[in-house]
Parts: C-alpha cells; structure tokens; sequence
C-alpha cells in the first residue's frame, strides 16, 4: 500500500488531492508524502448520508473546517488526502472558512460578536464544556473556539477588549500569558444573521441546527473539491473514479521486527531507520549501512536491496472524559431530601432580608405547599433525592422522616457490619498466589497487535493483585470492543500455568460458545485443557476426570461443579448476573482470585469499585483502527426504516433489529419482509432452541442472511464484524446499560458502525429522555464508563451488599442512603465518632452577587462547591478560579467566601455555633463551653474579621 506511493512520489511525481478507501490507509499515504517533505492535510471519514441528523458527526464538521482552513493557510508544497466517501460531499472553500478576528484592545459591538458567533454555528451555553461553545459572564466572555485546543477567555472595558488568554477547561484558571490576537473559525461556513435566523426557524422540535445548516449550505454554497481540483494532478485509490495508483514495482510493503539481530542480518542492505528524536536510535546496535533520519513518518517498506523502515509507533486517541453530570446538581423542581426534614422539592433561590442583612437562601416546597427556607452555606444538610419512584413530600413540623432514619440507622448498621465482616475476613483469607510465568513474553508477543496503554496497566495491576497473599477482587470496567477479553486471558494464562484451574463465567449459551471459540484459538499452541460446560455442552465427568490445570467456561451450570484447585474466577458482563449467584460463586471459590468484567457497571459495581470494595481497572484507549459508533434517537418511521436498512445493504453490511417482544416478533418480520421482499431475514429469541440459535448464528456470520430480528438476546458480546447497523424499537424501555451493550454489538471492526434509537411520538418519561440523549451524545469511544456514571444518576446505587438495587433507597434516595451507610462504616471500621454539625448564625450581607453571576443554576453550583471545600488550599484555589471565570468579588460575595472560611476552621477546633448580636460574637464549643469576642464594629467587615482572627490565633 505504502510501497504503491513510495515509488510514484519518488520518480519525481506529485499531486494535489490524493483520495483513497478510508481514514486508517489516509493517515498511512500521509506518512510517504511527509517523508517527501510535502504537507499532508487528511480530511475526516465522513458518511453522512443526504439529510441525515449531523449531530453525532460534530468532530467531522470541525475537522473539516480546520483541516481546508490549514490547507488553504500553507504556503509550502501541499496534499490535500481525502476518504473517498467525504470528497464526493461537497465542502467548505477558503470564502466560506473566513474566521471572526479579535485583538488586544480593538472596539468590539458585543451583540454583533454574539450574531456573528451563532453564525458560525457556536452555541450559547451556561458554561462551556466542550469546542464550538460560548458563555457570556458580564464583562468576560468564555469561547471554545474549534481551532484551538484551549478554550479563550476574553476580558472586555466597556466594548474594549482588556485581555484575552486561555484557560483550563478543568480548572476554569487562566494561562499566564497573555495573546494579541485570536482567529474564531467557524464550523464549515459563516453565514449571514438573516440565514442563520432562517435555518433556525426551520428546525423542528427533533431537527438539530447544524443538521440543516449543512445540508441546506451545500446545495449552494459550498465547493464540490473532486471536480474543482480534476484538472489539477491528482490520484485516486478508490476504483471509483480514474487515475488510479499503479502497483508497484521495486518497493513492497513489509513489517519486520526489529531488534539487533536485523541489522546483524541485514548487514549488506541500504537501511533507512527513522525516528522521531534522536534517543530512539540508542537502544540498537547497527552498522554504516544504516543511515538514520529524524522524522515523525511511520514507512515500512523494502526492496531487494533496502529497507526504509521506522522506529515510530501509532498513537492511541484516548478522549479525556470530564464528567458533566454531578449527582448533587440541582435543577428547578427537582427532589431533595433534608437531613432533618425528609423529602421536599427544589423551587429556586431567593434573596431575603433578614435583620438589615441580606443573606440568600434555597426554598424548598414541602407537603401542604409549606416551604422551607434554607441559608446557602448550609446546602450540605440537603442532597438530590434520587431513587427509581416518584416520591412523596414530606410535611414540615413532624418528626415522621426523623422516626425514619433512626429505624433505618439499625438496618444501615447490620450492612455496615457485614461489609466490615467480608473485608476483615478476606484480609485474613490466604490465597493462592500466582507469579508471571516464563512463557509469559512468548504467550504476550503472539499477537499481530500491540496491547493499548490501557491493557497493559490492566494486566500489571491483576498480575500485582494475584502474586499478594490475599485474594483479588477486581472490577474491570472498559467499553465494548476494548480487549477485556484479551486482558481476562493473560490472567487465565498465568493462573493455568502456575498448575491452577481458571473459572470463566458467560450470562448466555451464544456468549459462552464464542468465549470457548476464542481462547481455544488463542491458547492452541501451549498445551492447555480448554472445556465447555452449559446446558448443551454437559463435559461435567470429562472436567473432574482431568487431573491437568485447566480452564472451563460455562454459564450459571458451573456453579453446581465442585472443583478444587481453582485459582481464578472471571466473571463476563457481570451486571446480568444476579447478586446471588456472585455470591454463591464466593462461597464456592472462597480462596479464588475474582476478575468481573463490564463495559457499563451496574451501580452497586461501580459502587463497590469507588468505594474500595473492589479494585479498579478501567481501560479508556481504543484500539487503534476502531470508530465510534454513531448513535440517533428517532422518532419511529416506515421510510426511516426503509432508508436504514436499504444504507446498510448498500454497503453489503448486515443489519440487527431489536423487537423485545416474542409474540409480535413473527408480525414484524412479515412487516419488514413487505418493505425489502428479497431480504433474508433470520429471528432469534429465548424461546428458539439454544444449539439450533448457535446454529443460525453461525449462518448469520456466514452472511447468508441480512438481518437478524431479535430480543435482547444478542446484548451481550456476540462479536460479529460485518453487522454494522443496529436497530432498537421502543429504545425508552431499555436501562442505560442495556442500550450501551446493543449498541456495542457493531462498529466492532474498522468500518463506521450505526445505532438507532427509535421512539414512539407518544411522550416519554423524564428518565427515559436522559438515558437517550446521554447515550446520543456519549456515542465516542470509551464513553461507557461516563454512562454507568449516569445509569449510576438515575437508579441510585443500590444496597451494596443486598439482591435489591433499590433497598431503601426509595424511602431516604441514594445520597442520603449512602452518606449514612459510610457513616457506620467509619464507626466500625475506623471507630470515628460522628463529626459534630456546625451552625453559622452570623447576621452579614453575605451571598454571591447575581450581578457577578446572574444564572442561578450556576449560582448555586457554585454555592454546592464552595460548601463541599474541605480545607483552605480548596477555598483559596476556588476564590482564584471565581475571579478568573466572572470578576473579583464585591463585598457581600466576598463576605460569603470568609464565611466558608470560618466554618472550614471552626470544624476543625470543635466549634458547633457562631453568633453575633450587634458587634457581640458568640463561640459555642461541642463540650458546651463558650466564648464571647467583641468587635471593633457590627459592620460586616469588622465582624467577619474579628472571627477569622480568632480562629486563626487558635491553630
């Protein structure tokens, strides 16, 4: 492939647009043309289809406009490499991609800023979070602008820009330096306002801007590049259109492993070795035949008489995911639960005076439409009730919710004490230890791919936990398609080879049947016993007859084998197994290293990992080839249907269906037959007999069927390569997890994978639209882990030792639940008493000013960190950022900052009350003594410093 440019380029040739099949073979030629000093720019793969929904294609859209925006702004010998299915879309040209440009002190009109920004296609958020973003904070202005990969924050005088910097998106600080001038490039094109005005008006409820923006733009607007630029030089890989590349004739391909005996064998050829700095050449041993060249350029190829070949790796993309869900955040009419008071409602913020001051307070709707008004700086008595029902408020001037807790607090013990029992009892649990075994390397290397970053650390941290003297307990959590198998096996081979037998539990027969497929193929070559034991593959007497270390996979038919010597447990997809049957398989194995393995944790998992119940790996990176697969909520529709399937046999892929109701599962296959009468179409479901399932499935691997109508019976991990669009009815109806593991089952090769979510116009419930729209916008590789979070939001933790996962959630919501179980914990297992409440009741103008934050979702965000501030460095770090982000704090916004102040230090000298009658200020100690300080004044200043100077002395 390489070979076939090598040779084109370096008879002194060259082109302009170079297009080939898809983005790997892309970045690959890209690497020749940099070798030939000319500046490669490689469009994204983009496969939209006319008018499809664009929203799962943001990245493409950008990396449009930055990639022909850097084309068009290179000055030196250039490429332009496309994907052939993007070039055949019309796109941006050098009129359309004109960027807004601000510099240090220039005049700007901000409401001219903010059109020409949505013009651009940027949207205005509360806070920015991710590119193509902007917020407005009085005076400042927060951009994310796409061709940058810091977010801007420009600081304005009036309408004269008084300075402009990056900053953290993380932290929310600003960098030091400052910059003279920024260009804002817009997303594909920016349009006139009365356009944009237009295309907005004409989105429906479902439509998304930038959807119809694009299309709507490219009927007229944008440049076809393929016909612009064919009269210019240039090649096609495509065998689509002409041009093609000649094979070639001298170079060819080739992948060598290189080491010192390499270039001891291949002393009498020319070899090129290239590296991206100089140190990478100081691990090797060659001659003066090797001539060593600096440059980033992954080349292999060789010919009769030399080798150019490279010492450079492909990077792995990891996405950093910040979490943008919080499990306190709280929005209008959401439910809370007071410690005191029990279940209220969320109505808002309020400004009250009280005793000429001004503090702000959050009202809370109870029973009898009674509210409760609680000051900001006691936001930690309150949590986000989340639970999986719809509660009932509580009524205020009752001590029902206290009656409650106590009752509870009983229950919460005994849980608290039986974790305490388990961990106890596993720490004096002596287990059988494993060490990595010779064969090791030869067992890793056996591979034609390299283990992500990820893996390895993965493997590293299992093999660490196996050679220790107590049993392991290790969640391992990655996304669908990201080598959990492949990191599962290398503990099974160390555990096998160290004379152990090795357990692997599957939830279905299917999944069970590809597991034992797979690690027969993998452990082929090193004499080792693989069985099968479900309810169609029965080898119970083969597998106690056989006296050699060995591994059996099976479903839940293994718990009934009593097998000694069993060293390992592996659990796969471990949320569809019931707590029972895990703890069944405990008692069974007692002495067992324990491996469970997710790509979407259930909450009591992930609970258990969090918390230090479990320990954790999670693997983040993809592999290298792999895309994400792009997700859609649709409403249901026959020439929706129509157009999906009729895309994917276009492609020759094959398609799943998800229909999860058997008895109208006949009905739909007739229905779909009627709209592609010549699809062959192959149903499956629990109620087909198990090995005539196994059957079909492999003739649906065969491909000699279509599409394959189905329950959620394919959720778990069947791996089928050429299926690459998928299909969900009635998607609102599924939990988060269940979703994630369905659509997992394509995009599991190199080729674009689909998923569509179709709904009912009928309304959906509130959870049921969050569940979606997250899972739509967390469609990106390795975003599993930020769904079980979310799944984590919407059905509460659980009880973490109990068969339910709602226990008594339900009665204090899964905030309050926990906060009280860790509680117990603490007593027992640290014996800590219960930290002592504090009461601030000093009467100051005290709050954050809604002229520095006008948005009171953001208000109170903020009000929910300052109170989550454990120690100064937290508050001053906070302060920092608070100046940096919306202005320096007037008075009464940092009057609030010294109250968080004085409660952080009061805590911890055992301080329960502070009070002021007029300059007079009370101090209350947990053992009932007091103190009276005297101020120099009642002004707010000279109150809060009379304190803080106190407190201060005192540490």
């Amino acid at each position: 492939m390489q070979a076939d440019l090598f040779e084109y380029l370096n008879s002194k040739k060259s082109c302009e647009l170079f297009i080939c099949e898809d983005l790997n073979k892309a970045y690959n030629y890209s690497y020749v043309f940099e070798y030939f000093n000319i500046k490669s720019f490689v469009l994204p793969d983009f496969r939209a289809e006319e008018n499809d929904d664009l929203r799962s294609f943001l990245d493409e859209l950008i990396s449009f406009s930055n990639r022909l925006y850097d084309f068009y702004n290179c000055k030196e010998k250039k490429v332009l490499i496309s994907p052939v299915a993007s070039i055949l879309h019309k796109l941006p040209n050098e009129q359309n991609l004109k960027p807004i440009k601000l510099e240090f002190a220039q005049s700007v009109n901000k409401e001219e800023l903010f059109k020409m920004l949505k013009c651009s296609a940027y949207s205005l958020v509360d806070s920015v979070s991710t590119k193509a973003e902007f917020c407005i904070k009085n005076e400042k202005i927060d951009i994310f602008c796409i061709n940058y990969e810091n977010p801007i924050r420009i600081v304005f005088f009036d309408n004269e820009i008084e300075s402009i910097k990056f900053y953290d998106i993380n932290t929310g600080l600003s960098f030091k330096d400052e910059l003279l001038e920024i260009d804002i490039l817009p997303i594909i094109s920016r349009v006139e306002y009365d356009f944009f005005e237009q295309i907005n008006n004409e989105c429906s409820e479902l439509d998304e801007y930038l959807s119809v923006f694009f299309w709507k733009l490219k009927l007229n607007d944008l440049l076809d590049y393929y016909s612009h630029l064919c009269s210019s030089n240039f090649l096609d890989f495509s065998n689509r259109l002409n041009n093609i590349l000649s094979p070639a004739k001298k170079y060819k391909d080739c992948k060598v492993l290189i080491n010192n005996d390499f270039f001891k064998i291949n002393s009498q050829k020319n070899i090129t070795l290239l590296a991206s700095n100089e140190n990478k050449f100081l691990e090797f041993s060659f001659g003066e035949n090797v001539k060593k060249v600096i440059s980033p350029a992954i080349i292999n190829i060789s010919s009769n008489d030399e080798y150019i070949i490279s010492l450079n790796k492909k990077e792995y993309k990891q996405r950093k995911i910040k979490a943008s869900l919080n499990i306190n955040e709280l929005n209008k009419n959401d439910f809370i639960v007071h410690e005191k008071y029990g279940i209220g409602k969320f109505i808002g913020l309020e400004l009250i005076k009280t005793q000429n001051t001004q503090q702000e307070f959050i009202k809370i709707l109870y029973a009898n439409d009674d509210k409760l008004l609680l000051p900001a700086n006691s936001l930690h008595l309150i949590d986000k009730y989340v639970a999986s029902s719809i509660p009932v408020l509580d009524k205020l001037g009752k001590n029902t919710f206290v009656k409650l807790k106590e009752k509870l607090k009983t229950k919460l013990f005994a849980i608290a004490n039986s974790i305490c029992e388990l961990a106890a009892k596993r720490a004096l649990i002596k287990a059988k230890s494993i060490s990595i075994p010779l064969e090791y390397e030869i067992f890793k290397n056996a591979v034609d791919f390299s283990l992500t970053p990820d893996q390895q650390k993965a493997i590293n941290d299992i093999f660490c936990d196996m050679q220790k003297s107590y049993p392991m307990d290790r969640l391992l959590s990655a996304d669908v398609g990201f080598g959990k198998t492949e990191v599962a096996m290398h503990a099974i081979f160390a555990c096998v080879k160290n004379n152990y037998n090795a357990l692997f539990f599957a939830p279905t027969t299917l999944l069970c049947a590809q597991h034992y497929n797979t690690l027969k193929e993998r452990f082929k070559d090193y004499d080792i016993d693989i069985f099968r034991l479900d309810r169609y593959s029965n080898t119970k007497s083969k597998i106690l007859a056989s006296k050699k270390a060995k591994i059996i996979i099976g479903t839940h038919s293994l718990l009934s084998l009593e097998l000694e010597n069993v060293a390992l447990i592996v659990v796969d997809e471990e949320h569809k197994f019931g707590v029972k049957h895990k703890e069944k398989l405990k008692q069974l194995c007692l002495y067992a290293h324990q491996l469970s393995m997710s790509a979407t944790p259930i909450p009591r998992t992930l609970n258990q990992a969090l918390s230090t119940l479990k320990s954790y790996s999670c693997i983040l990176t993809p592999p290298l080839e792999r895309l994400d697969v792009r997700s859609f909520v649709k409403i249901y529709d026959d020439a929706l249907i129509k157009e999906i399937i009729a895309r994917e046999l276009r492609r020759k892929g094959q398609i799943f269906y998800i229909h999860n109701h058997i008895a109208s599962i006949e009905y739909k296959k007739r229905y779909l037959q009627d709209l592609f009468p010549k699809l062959k179409i192959l149903v499956l479901h629990s109620k087909v007999d198990n090995n005539t399932a196994q059957e079909q499935m492999l003739a649906f691997m065969n491909k000699e069927y279509d599409l394959l109508l189905s329950t959620s019976i394919v959720e778990s991990g069947i791996d089928l390569q050429n299926a690459n669009t998928i299909i969900i009815e009635n998607a609102n109806r599924f939990g988060i997890a269940d979703l994630h593991q369905l659509r997992g089952r394509v995009g599991r090769s190199n080729i674009q994978g689909f998923c569509y979510y179709l709904i009912d116009n009928d309304e959906i419930s509130e959870d049921a639209k969050k569940r979606l729209l997250s899972l739509e916008s967390n469609s990106y590789l390795g975003s599993g882990h930020m769904l079980a979070q979310m799944d984590l939001e919407l059905r509460g933790g659980g009880n973490l030792l109990g068969a339910e996962q709602s226990g008594h959630i339900e009665q204090l919501g899964y905030a309050l639940y926990i906060k009280m179980l860790e509680e117990q914990i603490n007593l027992l297992s640290k014996n800590e008493s219960k930290k002592q409440d504090f009461e601030q009741k000093l009467l100051v103008n005290a709050y954050i000013s809604d002229e520095l934050v006008s948005n009171e979702k953001i208000r109170l965000n903020l009000y929910r960190r300052l109170n989550e501030c454990k120690n100064m460095s937290e508050l001053s770090n906070f302060v920092d950022e608070f100046s940096d982000s919306f202005s320096k704090p007037d008075e009464v916004s940092n009057n609030y900052f010294k109250l968080i102040a004085i409660k952080i230090k009061a805590l911890e000298q055992n301080i329960i009350e502070i009070s002021n009658f007029d300059s007079n200020i009370r101090i209350l100690y947990a053992d009932k003594k007091s103190l009276v300080l005297k101020a120099n004044s009642k002004n707010d200043s000279d109150i809060l410093n009379c304190v803080l100077e106190f407190l201060n002395k005192k540490n």
